[in-house]
């Protein structure tokens, strides 16, 4: 089939401004009609004119619009990786939706588009939510917590802030570790990227990785960040949350409001991998003699670590690195 001048899409995308979050003015409404159920907020132009492509004509339209970007290759592969060991992905049809959703977003973020690892980020919301479009927003929501840490370029990672507070605090509540891991050249914590990147989707079964994401955005709630996504997807934990008068402040999750006081610290995330380590501390003492070693320590712990331990061991590292951070 082939889309010619008549097709009121075709007919109204040099209408749409494809750095606009809003519709233009002058394209029809009833070309999207149907495309996509009610959603919470303002739609996207060009998420619509996707939406309308799938739905209207066939995949291979979307493919072909999507392809533009050089990044629907890599979604394709990722879609077939990705949690394999679960039986909802036997489906070709739970693939496809995968694959839809991560392909419009490379559409919708110009920025930084599709990093592998996204498709980590983004599962869970297909598996949960039986309708693309609440998974869409929920994967596209998530991300603007979450993006920054897969913008790199070559000078710098996204989680390379986090790396660097890793280091701070190995360095202070267990210098012997430390040590031994800069003797080895690991002093930058590159072997924790992923970690951190796809927020331990790797490292722990899929049910405690969601534990461990519940638990980490309900401690670190702060009711003021939800107003800069409104405003910006560039806003990340925690420096973009505005200041908190008394009153809010009460509102925060425990360890926002511990960090907030403060006024250091750091994600719950990076204290996260600290117990890991410290999991792991006789292990790497004993038997890491390079940087191999250690990737090989850390990945033995996938799927094999305990998510309420581990966050129990977090929040105690947290309490004993603050302590001496005030003390210093």
């Amino acid at each position: 089939m082939v889309i010619g001048n008549k097709c009121p899409l075709v007919r109204n995308m040099q209408a749409i401004n494809m750095d606009d979050t809003e519709y233009d003015p002058d394209i029809d409404d009833s070309t999207f009609d149907g495309a996509l159920n009610p959603l919470p907020y303002g739609l996207n132009a060009k998420l619509n004119a996707l939406m309308y492509l799938m739905v209207t004509f066939s995949f291979s339209y979307l493919f072909m619009v999507v392809n533009s970007t050089g990044e629907v290759w890599a979604v394709g592969l990722d879609v077939l990786r990705t949690d394999r060991s679960l039986v909802f992905y036997e489906s070709e049809s739970n693939q496809a939706k995968l694959w839809t959703v991560l392909s419009i977003y490379a559409w919708v973020d110009t920025d930084i588009g599709y990093v592998q690892g996204m498709n980590d980020i983004c599962s869970p919301m297909i598996i949960l939510l039986e309708n693309e479009s609440d998974a869409f927003w929920c994967f596209e929501r998530a991300m603007r917590r979450l993006r920054d840490n897969f913008r790199c370029s070559a000078n710098s990672m996204g989680v390379q802030t986090q790396l660097g507070t890793l280091a701070q605090i190995v360095r202070a509540i267990n210098p012997k570790l430390h040590q031994h891991l800069e003797e080895m050249d690991g002093g930058e914590y590159l072997f924790a990227f992923r970690m951190l990147m796809v927020l331990f989707r790797r490292e722990f079964s899929f049910v405690d990785s969601l534990y461990l994401w519940e638990m980490m955005w309900a401690m670190e709630y702060n009711p003021k960040i939800f107003s800069t996504y409104e405003e910006t997807a560039d806003a990340t934990y925690p420096s973009a949350a505005p200041k908190l008068n008394d009153k809010l402040l009460k509102q925060c999750g425990k360890f926002e409001k511990n960090n907030v006081k403060s006024g250091s610290g750091g994600p719950l995330a990076v204290f996260l991998v600290a117990s890991v380590l410290e999991t792991k501390n006789k292990q790497l003492l004993k038997e890491a003699k390079g940087l191999d070693d250690v990737i090989k320590i850390i990945g033995d712990t996938t799927g094999n670590l305990d998510a309420k331990k581990a966050c129990t061991e977090a929040l105690r590292i947290h309490k004993k690195y603050m302590n001496k951070a005030h003390k210093s």
